[in-house]
């Protein structure tokens, strides 16, 4: 078996970070993403990248009454009430073409009308499955919807990605049930594990960062035939791709060495390694994100002619993982 790569996208505009962000003060990266996603996609295409666009159901409509008729009627009822998105819609404007932080389906057909692209989810509300006085019948209801947005826009959901990576293995079983056969785990070890905020400490984030640049962590990819063959698959994350940074363009080449000698180590021991990152990451030093993305598919085709890397989707892999097993 070759080793692959894979590329997860948590494209969620403004609803993944309303908690602690607002127009205000984070609108410009939301409104950039909007420029920033079309040259991703022509990127992809391009380069013959297949990408699992992990969204927010929420981002499935463009007008106000087709989104508050969608809501499902168990919703999350969080210790911090700050967290519900259903608590967030002061400012959600009527449609997309007046509120573009909030409305995606315009970009979704877009998304759609290029070849590779698997529209999956971020759950339907941006749901945490790591916060206190999490309900399991409402993550449930928040699947159910999340799969119903999807199909209203002919989207079969696959695959999903846990917002701010809170994977809950509680959960699985909800996604079997609702046709999900792969979801984004978090690299083994203790500073990339799942966590709820309180958990996620400023040291944990300092040396996340820090690893993004010099290798203090190491993560080993699994290959194909270690993967274990039970839906929904876990198609383990591998790295953040950070977004560039002025104040710390002197680590930029570091950052992206370090990418890079991941990518080979995955191409020559035949495993999977798995990129991700926001499109609102690129939605500042739009220029700079696209070229060092450019840069990182043109590592992947070197190391598609030299030693067969493929790329994949987290459906497609997870396909091959559970088919793999059937024909053992």
């Amino acid at each position: 078996m070759p080793g692959y790569f894979v590329i997860s996208l948590d494209f969620e505009l403004l609803w993944g970070v309303k908690d602690h962000r607002t127009k205000e003060d984070y609108g410009e990266n939301i409104l950039g993403a909007r420029k920033a996603i079309p040259l991703m996609l022509d990127l992809f295409e391009r380069k013959e990248i297949h990408v699992s666009w992990a969204t927010v159901g929420f981002l499935f409509y463009d007008k106000k009454k087709e989104l508050l008729e969608s809501f499902p009627l168990v919703k999350p009822e969080y210790q911090n009430t700050k967290l519900s998105n259903y608590n967030q819609l002061s400012d959600l404007g009527d449609d997309e073409q007046s509120d573009p932080y909030h409305y995606g389906k315009s970009l979704i057909r877009l998304i759609q009308s290029k070849k590779c692209q698997d529209i999956e989810t971020h759950t339907f509300s941006h749901y945490y499955c790591q916060e206190p006085y999490k309900k399991e019948r409402a993550f449930e209801a928040d699947i159910k919807a999340a799969v119903s947005a999807g199909e209203g826009l002919g989207v079969k959901v696959k695959s999903i990605v846990f917002p701010r990576n809170q994977v809950n293995k509680e959960y699985l079983q909800i996604l079997a049930e609702n046709g999900i056969i792969a979801y984004r785990g978090n690299p083994d070890s203790y500073y990339y594990n799942a966590r709820s905020q309180r958990e996620n400490t400023k040291f944990k984030r300092i040396v996340r960062l820090l690893d993004a640049y010099i290798p203090l962590i190491k993560i080993s990819n699994p290959s194909l035939q270690e993967m274990v063959p039970i839906a929904p698959v876990n198609i383990a994350a591998s790295r953040f791709l950070r977004p560039y940074s002025s104040n710390l363009f002197f680590l930029e080449r570091l950052k992206m060495k370090r990418i890079k000698r991941e990518m080979y180590q995955a191409a020559v021991a035949n495993t999977i390694y798995h990129l991700w990152w926001h499109p609102h990451n690129f939605g500042k030093s739009t220029n700079q994100n696209i070229e060092q993305l450019e840069e990182l598919l043109n590592w992947y085709t070197y190391l598609n002619k030299q030693f067969g890397m493929v790329s994949a989707s987290m459906t497609e892999m997870a396909t091959q993982v559970l088919n793999n097993h059937k024909t053992i």
